[in-house]
C-alpha cells in the first residue's frame, strides 16, 4: 500500500500541491476485447467466410451481415445485444439473384438509417459481362433476412475498383471511380437507387492538377463536404448539397505540401468526428495529419511513422483505413505485417496522436492469424465495437470499458469527527482504459490523509480543490481502492460528497459511474459537568485531638435557666429530692 499524507496542507491551508504515482504492474491484457473470431471451421452456418469484404450492423443492433469474396456470397447473422456474438441466421446468398447475375461483394456494405435496406458494392458473376454493380437488398425487421431489391448497374466506367460512402441522412450514396469519376445516387424511401450526377475526371483537371487516380473518398462529419485522395499527391474537397446531395469542387491541396515525401500517396485516410482533422496512411506506411479548417480547406500539420520504444516494431509496414472512435479519443489501425491492432489517443484539441497500447495475434487471447489477415474495419451501429473483416473469418472486437464507482461512507457523523471515506473502481469492461480521470468532490470536508491501494493510479490535491486521481492503463476487472480520512465540518447540516470517472474509451454502462451522496453531520454533544466533590482534608496536616461536645451547665438545663435568679421551683424541688434519699439511707442503716 502506498500512501500521501495531506496534514501539513489541510493545517496551514497554504494550497501547497501534493501528489504521488505508482507505476502500473505489467498485466497481460489486450488492448481490445475479442468477443469472436468466426470462421469456416465454426461449423453450420460459417462456411461461406473466406476473404471477407466487409461488414455491418442493423441500427437496433440485432442483426448483422457479411460479404465474402471468395466465396460469393453474403451471410447473414443474429446478433446479441449484449455481448455482440453473432450467429448465422442460414439466409446466406450465394449466386441467386433474381436476374442470375449472383453476387461478388468487395469494399465493405451499408445499411440505410432506418434499418430497411442493404447495399452491397460489388460484381457480377456473369462472365464476359463482368460489371460493377450494387446489389441493394430489402431486411425483414423481425427476422433479419434478405429479399432480393435491386441491381444497380448505371456506371459508364468500368474499373477493378470502386469507392463507396452513404451519407447518414440516407439520402445519397457516392461513388469514385479509381479513373476519376464520382457518382452521385439518390436513394428512394423503397430502396431503390438512381444516378442524378457524374462529375467527369476532366472536370477536376481542368480546374486543379491531373489526377492519375482516387485512392479513397471520406464525408465529413457534418456530412457537408465529400473528400478523396488521389495520385499524386492530392487532396480534394467536394461541397454537398444538404438538399438534393449533388457535389461541387471547392478546393484541393496545392501538391507541394505532400512532396517531400516523394510518391508517397495516401492510400487510405479517416476524418475526426469533430470534423478537424484528417490522417492518411500511405503507400511507404506512414501518416500523415492534415488540419481542417472552417471553410473545409486542408493543409499539413506534421506526419509520423515511428512506433515507440513500447512497441516491439521500429515503425509502420503493412497498415489498412483507420478508424476514430465516436467520441474522437481514440484512433485505431491494424498492421498486417506486425500482426497488431494499435490504440492511439488523440488530443481533441490539436488532434496529434499518442501511441498508447496494442493487442498481437497469439496473445493475451487474440486468436493467432487474425490480425495478420486483417483487410477492413467496421463500425458496429454504436461503434461500441468493430467487425474484422480477415481472409480467414470475420473478428468481433470490443472497444468499450465499464468502469464502476462504489463508496463506503458512515450517513450520519459528528461535528468534527473525522471518518473514512473508502472508493472502489473497477472495469468491469473488455478493452483496457486509458487516461482515467475519478474525481471526488469532498464538499465542506477537509481531507487529511489518503492512500492508494492497487497500482497505476496518480494523485494530485489542492486545499479547496477536487482530488484527482488518473489511471494511465486500466486493464479489465482490475481494481483500484482509494481511502480518505476526512474530518467533518463544524455546523451541523447535511453535505453532499461525490466521485465520478471518465476516460478515453467509450464506456458501455455509464449509469455506474459516478456517485452522489449525502451525509449528515449532527451536532457534538456538549458534556454535563460532573457534581463538586467535598473537600478532603489535608494529609499532611498535624493531628488535632478530637474535642467533645460541650455540655450544659447545671444551671442551663434544656436551655432554660434554673439559677436563684429564675425557675426556683425547680431547684426547690432537687432540694427536697436529695433530702429525701439520704433520710432513706439513714433508715436502712
Amino acid at each position: 500500500m502506498n500512501s500521501f499524507n495531506f496534514n501539513s496542507l489541510i493545517n496551514t491551508l497554504t494550497g501547497t500541491f501534493l501528489s504521488t504515482a505508482i507505476l502500473m504492474v505489467g498485466v497481460s491484457q489486450a488492448a481490445v476485447g475479442v468477443v469472436q473470431f468466426a470462421t469456416p471451421d465454426d461449423g453450420d452456418g460459417f462456411e461461406n467466410m473466406r476473404c471477407m469484404q466487409g461488414a455491418v450492423v442493423t441500427p437496433n443492433g440485432r442483426f448483422a451481415y457479411a460479404g465474402s469474396f471468395c466465396n460469393k456470397a453474403l451471410v447473414s447473422f443474429s446478433r446479441n445485444e449484449e455481448t455482440g456474438e453473432l450467429t448465422p441466421i442460414l439466409n446466406t446468398l450465394n449466386d441467386d439473384t433474381t436476374d442470375g447475375s449472383g453476387v461478388s461483394p468487395h469494399d465493405g456494405m451499408f445499411i440505410s438509417a432506418d434499418g430497411l435496406h442493404l447495399y452491397v458494392p460489388g460484381h457480377t458473376n456473369e462472365g464476359d459481362n463482368f460489371r460493377d454493380v450494387i446489389f441493394v437488398y430489402d431486411i425483414n425487421a423481425e427476422t433479419g433476412t434478405l429479399t432480393f431489391n435491386q441491381l444497380f448497374d448505371d456506371f459508364e466506367h468500368s474499373s477493378s475498383e470502386y469507392f463507396y460512402r452513404l451519407s447518414d441522412d440516407g439520402k445519397n450514396m457516392y461513388v469514385a471511380v479509381a479513373d476519376g469519376h464520382i457518382y452521385t445516387l439518390s436513394r428512394a424511401a423503397n430502396g431503390k437507387l438512381s444516378r442524378i450526377q457524374l462529375i467527369m475526371s476532366e472536370h477536376l483537371t481542368d480546374e486543379f492538377w491531373r489526377s492519375e487516380r482516387i485512392w479513397d473518398i471520406e464525408l465529413s462529419g457534418d456530412q457537408t463536404h465529400l473528400y478523396l485522395t488521389t495520385n499524386p499527391h492530392h487532396i480534394f474537397w467536394l461541397q454537398r448539397d444538404e438538399s438534393t446531395g449533388v457535389l461541387s469542387v471547392a478546393g484541393s491541396t496545392d501538391g507541394s505540401q505532400i512532396d517531400e515525401f516523394n510518391d508517397d500517396e495516401i492510400t487510405d485516410f479517416a476524418i475526426s468526428p469533430d470534423g478537424n482533422d484528417l490522417y492518411g496512411s500511405t503507400w511507404d506506411d506512414r501518416f500523415l495529419h492534415f488540419r481542417i479548417a472552417d471553410d473545409r480547406s486542408v493543409s499539413l500539420s506534421n506526419f509520423f511513422d515511428e512506433l515507440p520504444d513500447s512497441h516491439p516494431n521500429p515503425r509502420f509496414y503493412c497498415t489498412n483505413k483507420p478508424k476514430l472512435s465516436e467520441n474522437g479519443r481514440l484512433f485505431y489501425v491494424v498492421d498486417a505485417c506486425s500482426d497488431d491492432i494499435q490504440v492511439w489517443t488523440r488530443d481533441v484539441n490539436t488532434g496529434e496522436l499518442t501511441y498508447r497500447d496494442a493487442a498481437f495475434d497469439g496473445e493475451s487471447g487474440v486468436p493467432d492469424d487474425m490480425f495478420s489477415q486483417m483487410e477492413m474495419l467496421d463500425f458496429s451501429h454504436n461503434k461500441q465495437q468493430i467487425l474484422g473483416s480477415t481472409n480467414g473469418g470475420l473478428a468481433v472486437l470490443d472497444l468499450t470499458v465499464d468502469m464502476k464507482l462504489q463508496v463506503d461512507i458512515a450517513e450520519v457523523v459528528t461535528a468534527g469527527e473525522s471518518i473514512e471515506l473508502e472508493l472502489d473502481i473497477e472495469n468491469l469492461g473488455l478493452a483496457i482504459a486509458h487516461d482515467a480521470l475519478i474525481t471526488i468532490d469532498a464538499g465542506e470536508f477537509a481531507v487529511t490523509d489518503a492512500t492508494i491501494s492497487g497500482s497505476g493510479t496518480d494523485c494530485s490535491y489542492a486545499a479547496g480543490e477536487d482530488i484527482l486521481c488518473t489511471i494511465d492503463r486500466f486493464v479489465p476487472t482490475a481494481m483500484e481502492r482509494i481511502t480518505l480520512t476526512l474530518v467533518a465540518p463544524l455546523a451541523p447540516a447535511t453535505y453532499p460528497i461525490s466521485a465520478t470517472s471518465t476516460q478515453a474509451q467509450i464506456d458501455k454502462d455509464s449509469t455506474n459511474n459516478q456517485i452522489d451522496l449525502m451525509v449528515r453531520v449532527d451536532a457534538a454533544e456538549i458534556p454535563t459537568p460532573a457534581p463538586e466533590e467535598p473537600e478532603q482534608p489535608d494529609d499532611s496536616a498535624p493531628d488535632t485531638p478530637e474535642l467533645p461536645d460541650p455540655q450544659p451547665e447545671p444551671d442551663d438545663i434544656d436551655g432554660v435557666d434554673n439559677s436563684s435568679g429564675g425557675g426556683g421551683a425547680i431547684n426547690a424541688g432537687w432540694l427536697l429530692l436529695m433530702m429525701a434519699a439520704a433520710w432513706r439511707r439513714k433508715i436502712r442503716v
